[in-house]
């Protein structure tokens, strides 16, 4: 954040009075919450950087819903995928999308060009972003293309580097579903 110095701007006869120096104490007070609060607007004009009514605006303008429950990445990437597909796509371009949402590392994506079938596999710990995926997907794909997303769930060669007694603690549920290793 900027200093900001009122009483240098001051003629310097001025500066000594009390009255002059506490209505400038007090006038840079506002000014510094007048700076902060324009930045806060200023990154709110950009996506990437915007956080409360920056997204709210997009998501309105581009007609996405709004769910409370998700999170301020997931909507910046909505709100990017959605800008992003208006254009022409290619799969390197939807796998980099997939990417931005989920991470290099939870992510594989295979194309079979002559049953137009796009499988895509997430890794367990971006289950929660499965549905966005989808959606996301389902709009900038055409329609001709088949798309498939399966979680990798739990298998026997994740769980094998457990000690039985470590995983008696979890339901079979439990263990198929939850991140049990980071």
């Amino acid at each position: 954040m900027r200093e900001v110095d009122i009483l240098s701007y001051l003629p310097d006869f001025y500066r000594d009075f009390r009255e002059s120096q506490k209505i400038a104490e007090i006038q840079e007070k506002f000014l510094k919450e007048a700076i902060v609060e324009a930045q806060e607007v200023f990154k709110e004009l950009f996506i990437l950087l915007a956080q409360n009514f920056g997204l709210e605006k997009f998501e309105k303008m581009l007609g996405i819903s709004t769910y409370l429950g998700k999170s301020v990445e997931e909507r910046r990437f909505e709100i990017l995928a959605k800008l992003n597909g208006l254009s022409n796509y290619s799969f390197e371009k939807v796998f980099l999308l997939l990417v931005s949402l989920c991470g290099k590392e939870n992510v594989e994506m295979k194309y079979n060009e002559k049953e137009f079938h796009l499988i895509i596999k997430l890794k367990l710990r971006a289950k929660e972003k499965e549905e966005i995926a989808r959606r996301v997907l389902y709009e900038i794909l055409p329609c001709n293309i088949f798309i498939e997303i399966e979680i990798e769930f739990n298998s026997h060669f994740v769980l094998e580097e457990f000690k039985h007694i470590e995983l008696e603690k979890y339901t079979y549920l439990e263990l198929r579903e939850k991140v049990l290793k980071e």
